[in-house]
């Protein structure tokens, strides 16, 4: 570390740490942290969008290798009949399945009380239709957000020509 940069910093002791030289270095910490962290409400969001556009053209490639290293390793580990090795731990994982109508005649004959929310898909929504509102269910909106690439859509899309120009439009909710 170069003293003369940082002189109250070469030995930390209560003579030569003045509450000045503290005071400059909490600042700048407090600025370089204001920068690193901005608030969402603030956030330059051109900006970022330009920077994760830089991280996933290296990022794609990256992945997809690791992803097919990590399937060739798990595919050796288990034809090897190895649980774990210096780089890996293999461990599986069992889903069970059954038919959600015999579970329910079952915990009820059985007086078994399974009384907790059950996700509605999309597909069972749909099918349910109007008994969604039936007064004896009680529905819980949960929002998920979740972010989709415009980038890969751009470059799909030939019609649309925005020359890796990042964009924002508002949401409405």
């Amino acid at each position: 570390m170069n003293s003369s940069l940082y002189p109250a910093l070469t030995q930390p002791t209560t003579q030569n740490i003045n509450r000045n030289t503290l005071r400059h270095y909490l600042c700048r910490l407090l600025e370089i942290l204001a920068e690193s962290y901005p608030e969402p409400a603030t956030e330059n969001l051109i900006s970022l969008g330009k920077k994760y556009q830089q991280i996933e053209s290296q990022w794609k490639p990256l992945d997809s290798e690791i992803a097919e290293v990590k399937e060739r390793f798990k595919a050796g580990m288990m034809a090897q009949k190895l649980k774990d090795s210096s780089c890996f731990q293999l461990s599986s994982s069992i889903t069970m399945k059954v038919d959600f109508m015999t579970l329910a005649r079952l915990t009820q004959t059985q007086q078994i009380d399974l009384n907790f929310p059950v996700t509605l898909t999309k597909e069972i929504q749909k099918q349910l239709g109007e008994l969604i509102t039936h007064p004896s269910l009680q529905v819980e909106d949960i929002a998920s957000w979740r972010l989709n690439s415009n980038v890969q859509q751009r470059r799909k899309s030939t019609a649309k020509n925005l020359n890796g120009s990042c964009w924002i439009r508002k949401l409405s909710i």
